[in-house]
């Protein structure tokens, strides 16, 4: 499952001066900085849910119920996309403030979540270094999310067999942002960086540069490589190329 929580810090009902309202949730001023970022991390988060949705695998994303979030096109789009939406208070799950909370998910069986309270008495107050506090999760509700997710969860049989099915009919352009954003968010280090000795078509040097780190890792090694041709993810996929160059780089891989 793939859980995001965009920040909610210029969607808050305590922001001030506001810069949203009910009526204006995206921003009463677009080209503001702090709006701007905001509405970046909202939609990119929805975006890999998307992505995630399109492949057939979960997502959930939460955010203050007071905030103005929910009410943004890109979260409203969620919805109409079938998904749900389930509010919870954290005073259900051992916190001492209630802090009500909406996940969107396409999972239905995260309705196990949806807990309201029924506190005798007060609240605490968040406020000051206990607003960041409040952010983590509590470890009974990673609990319940857990049992809720194993009682659901396919066989590893099912799984392997429902992963290459998704593998061999995906064509979604969202895969392609998934992919980007896992990999911005990866630390990298150099491993090689050369010049190449002779100029080439793009597909060609690429597919060497693939052909110089596969020959450099040890044989037992399993990794994940991930390029940008498609003619090149094509060839490497088959084994083959009507590119005669092309598979001539490929042969002297082996």
């Amino acid at each position: 499952m793939l859980c995001l929580g965009p920040p909610c810090t210029t969607y808050s009902i305590a922001r001030h001066p506001h810069l949203r309202t009910l009526q204006h949730p995206e921003g009463m001023d677009v080209l503001n900085m702090d709006v701007v970022m905001g509405n970046y991390l909202c939609y990119v988060c929805v975006l890999l849910a998307m992505a995630q949705q399109s492949v057939g695998h979960a997502h959930a994303g939460e955010n203050p119920y007071t905030g103005y979030m929910r009410h943004t096109t890109a979260f409203l789009l969620l919805r109409l996309l079938g998904n749900h939406m389930f509010v919870m208070d954290w005073c259900r799950f051992g916190r001492p403030w209630r802090k009500t909370t909406f996940w969107v998910t396409s999972e239905a069986w995260m309705q196990g979540i949806e807990q309201r309270c029924t506190c005798t008495s007060g609240h605490l107050k968040l406020q000051g270094s206990l607003t960041s506090a409040a952010a983590a999760y509590s470890a009974e509700f990673c609990d319940q999310v857990a049992t809720l997710a194993l009682s659901h969860a396919p066989s590893a049989d099912q799984g392997i067999s429902q992963g290459a099915s998704t593998a061999k009919t995906s064509n979604s352009p969202l895969m392609s942002v998934w992919s980007v954003q896992l990999a911005e968010s990866l630390p990298w280090t150099t491993y090689i960086q050369y010049p190449f000795k002779e100029r080439g078509h793009i597909n060609i040097q690429e597919m060497r540069a693939k052909r110089t780190l596969v020959k450099r890792l040890p044989r037992d090694s399993l990794v994940t490589i991930q390029q940008d041709s498609r003619v090149c993810l094509g060839a490497s996929g088959k084994g083959r190329s009507p590119s005669q160059s092309l598979n001539h780089v490929m042969v002297t891989e082996l």
